[in-house]
């Protein structure tokens, strides 16, 4: 990330009036493991790649959950068992809340299952990371597709175009589902937020004012 600005100004007292110094009861920086930068990924500790025993768990307990007749949205680990998997589910949950906030988990491929197989599957692992799920349309829909639309481009998530850096607002997680690379393009950047904040903190405190401000629309 780079920030440019014409002048650089070191907060050195916290006040609502000075738009030079941050707001008051906030803090110079923010020192936490979610604090990273695209360095401190490379050792690719955030990826996990399942092995044979974890896809073997996956199989059956999707064999499980099928003979239970059950809605995709209804797979949790009563209903999804994973004996083990489970636990590392668990230990990847922790790091998403208390750790660098991201995981990659690698080994499942299309040809494994057929769509709607791999949606329970999705459901069923997601539901040892956080067991409630947000609402992501004014229909309720828990999921929804990231696919081109003609008919719906005004949604991003149906538009070819790039999108700037944005936070989501349905949920303290975001999980997503590849199923396919994209011919061209489909690139998708993480950014830490707390790594923005130390780095608008210290050179340009102004805008912590505004992003302060409690009159934000929410989409």
């Amino acid at each position: 990330m780079s920030l440019v600005h014409p002048q650089t100004h070191t907060p050195t007292t916290t006040s609502l009036s000075d738009p030079y110094a941050l707001p008051s009861s906030f803090p110079q920086s923010i020192s936490s493991p979610l604090a990273w930068t695209g360095a401190d990924l490379a050792d690719e500790r955030y990826i996990y790649h399942l092995t044979p025993s974890d896809l073997s768990e996956i199989k059956n307990a999707l064999t499980e959950f099928k003979s239970h007749g059950l809605n995709g949205d209804l797979a949790t680990p009563a209903t999804f068992p994973l004996p083990t998997l489970g636990a590392k589910l668990r230990s990847l949950s922790s790091e998403l809340y208390s750790g660098r906030g991201v995981c990659l988990i690698r080994g499942l491929t299309t040809e494994m299952y057929e769509p709607e197989e791999g949606m329970v599957v999705f459901m069923g692992l997601q539901s040892y990371v956080a067991e409630e799920k947000g609402r992501q349309d004014e229909r309720g829909n828990m999921i929804v597709h990231i696919t081109p639309s003609v008919y719906e481009a005004k949604h991003s998530r149906h538009s070819m175009d790039s999108l700037p850096f944005h936070t989501e607002a349905t949920g303290d997680i975001l999980a997503w589902q590849t199923r396919a690379a994209a011919a061209e393009g489909g690139k998708c950047i993480l950014a830490s937020a707390y790594t923005a904040y130390n780095l608008l903190a210290a050179t340009c405190p102004e805008v912590i004012h505004t992003l302060a401000k409690p009159d934000w629309p929410f989409a």
